[in-house]
């Protein structure tokens, strides 16, 4: 059994039919949505090229309010 906060927003790799990770990598990202008592939700993904030390990473923030999912995208600075 699995608790999830209402209002949350968790996004999740497509691995049906898969065991192996590295075999999904390509897959979409499903976002499970748990609305709370007011109709609203929200959470993020941060993504990285999962190899190289200095990377480009993008954080993807997920809004879902009166029906209407927003997707906002900032580009994180380089690690040093």
């Amino acid at each position: 059994m699995l608790f999830v906060k209402g209002g949350s927003i968790i996004p999740a790799l497509n691995h049906q039919h898969v065991l192996s990770l590295m075999r999904c990598i390509n897959k979409p990202i499903i976002l499970q949505v748990y609305i709370d008592k007011y109709g609203k939700a929200e959470g993020s993904l941060v993504l990285d090229d999962g190899i190289s030390v200095k990377s480009n990473t993008s954080k993807y923030k997920f809004t879902l309010h009166a029906n209407k999912l927003t997707v906002t995208v900032d580009q994180l600075e380089d690690l040093p």
